[in-house]
């Protein structure tokens, strides 16, 4: 009688870093690829991703690619609904607003050059003024 194995599989494969980080372009989450009992747990995942640098570099590439798929993703959402046509419940809009405020949330974290929000500063002197620059040499100190 052979000993069948209970439990998640733990062993790293090629096939299943392929199958989650093609799981991830599509823009599934790490937590629903993993739900499966013949997937690993999350916590597997991470470690593979710190022991396997060639899996940590394709789950990287794999993570900004998602974001696009969440950005096709608001489109979809978005135009799923024809005003024009239809009489939309007030739940359904706060339903559909949900789902793209959180997908464009998380793609603005997952590419924030492209996705995220555009932060510029400025500095200005006393009342807003120019600022004023004095530069002191150490032949100045003597």
């Amino acid at each position: 009688m052979t000993d069948k194995l209970i439990g998640r599989p733990s062993d790293y494969s090629q096939e299943t870093a392929d199958y989650i980080c093609e799981k991830l372009c599509e823009g599934e989450s790490l937590r629903a690829i993993c739900l499966p009992d013949d997937m690993p747990n999350r916590s597997t995942v991470f470690r593979w991703l710190s022991l396997h640098d060639d899996f940590s570099n394709q789950y990287a590439r794999a993570k900004e690619e998602q974001a696009e798929a969440l950005a096709d993703d608001i489109i979809a959402i978005a135009d799923q609904y024809d005003t024009a046509k239809d009489i939309l419940e007030p739940d359904l809009i706060q339903r559909a607003k949900l789902r793209i405020d959180s997908r464009k949330w998380v793609a603005s974290k997952l590419k924030p050059k492209k996705y995220g929000d555009k932060v510029q500063s400025e500095i200005s002197g006393p009342d807003g003024g120019p600022l004023q620059l004095n530069f002191v040499s150490d032949d100045d100190k003597l």
